[in-house]
Order: C-alpha cells, then sequence, then structure tokens
C-alpha cells in the first residue's frame, strides 16, 4: 500500500491539500499521512519578549482553534488524527513514537 504524506499548516488552502492527497491515494489505492510540525513558543521574563510571547500565545490559540477544526472534520469523514510535536522528535523518544504512530495506524509496533 502506498502512502501520500501530505504536509499541513492548517491554514485556508488546508482542506484542497487534503482533498488533492486523498484523491491521490484512492488512485493509487493507498492511504494519506498527514504532517504539520509546530514549534513551541518559549517565553522569557523580559518585557519585549513578554510583548511577543503574548503574540505568540494568540497566535498559538487561533492554531489551535484550527487544529481542533480540521481534527473534528478529519474524524467526520472516518480519518485517524494523530499530532507529533516538535519537540517529540528526539532520538530518545523513537521508540514510544514508533509505538504511537502504529497504535494510531491500529498496528503492533
Amino acid at each position: 500500500m502506498k502512502a501520500i504524506l501530505a504536509p499541513v499548516d492548517f491554514s485556508a488552502v488546508t482542506p484542497r491539500v487534503i482533498a488533492e492527497a486523498a484523491a491521490l491515494a484512492r488512485a493509487q489505492a493507498g492511504r494519506v499521512v498527514l504532517l504539520n510540525v509546530t514549534q513551541l513558543a518559549v517565553g522569557v521574563v523580559d518585557f519585549a519578549v513578554i510583548i511577543m510571547a503574548t503574540a505568540q500565545i494568540n497566535e498559538a490559540a487561533a492554531q489551535h482553534a484550527r487544529e481542533r477544526l480540521v481534527n473534528r472534520t478529519l474524524r467526520s469523514l472516518g480519518w485517524r488524527v494523530l499530532r507529533v510535536w516538535e519537540h517529540e522528535l528526539v532520538r530518545r523518544n523513537e521508540q514510544r513514537l514508533i509505538r504511537r504512530l502504529a497504535a494510531g495506524l491500529g498496528r503492533s509496533a
């Protein structure tokens, strides 16, 4: 079975990206894996940085709302959704991530 890896950023074009990836997967009798990488906001106690961090937090909240909407939409269409955060992509978490991916795909690791 072929796997189509579709990077998404939950912007306005995300539904089109998902639709195209799904069409390609159907044509190839494959499946779609959506990939989204999110950078965590880090705040430092400094006035200018706090203002920047506040803007990042506001953007992160808007991003989170978009992600929830996409999750609900995908789940309503029968998709499985598994999120992996950028900070989890470190060597020491490799086996844990493999187990999570396998469980998300309904397989044993």
